[in-house]
């Protein structure tokens, strides 16, 4: 009822629960293709957070954004660069319901 948080580390998929129940499931973490020329490097720009809202007005975010991206990440072989991310879920009160959000990942090739 008080709201709570909870973590996913992108790179192992593991989560911390604090506050909230833990209803089971499988913790997954986001994932995103970027696609250019091959070899390419490039620098991937993601907001600090993101904000996601229900059909029934609840409102939660995701704050503490992290990649599982090297330090110089690079288009493979075959012009891609796939990686992971993951967050700090955050909720407010008693939340329920299905939350949906929309967020720009921003590629810029170097």
């Amino acid at each position: 009822a008080g709201g709570g948080q909870i973590s996913l580390d992108p790179d192992s998929g593991t989560r911390q629960i604090r506050g909230l129940v833990d209803l089971g499931g499988y913790p997954m973490a986001g994932s995103a293709t970027v696609r250019g020329e091959p070899g390419r490097s490039v620098r991937i720009d993601m907001p600090s957070e993101i904000k996601m809202s229900s059909s029934t007005g609840g409102s939660i975010s995701i704050s503490n954004l992290q990649t599982d991206l090297p330090p110089a990440p690079r288009l493979d072989s075959s012009g891609q660069l796939r990686f992971r991310f993951g967050g700090r879920l955050e909720v407010s009160g008693n939340m329920s319901g299905t939350f949906r959000g929309r967020f720009p990942i921003t590629a810029n090739y170097e």
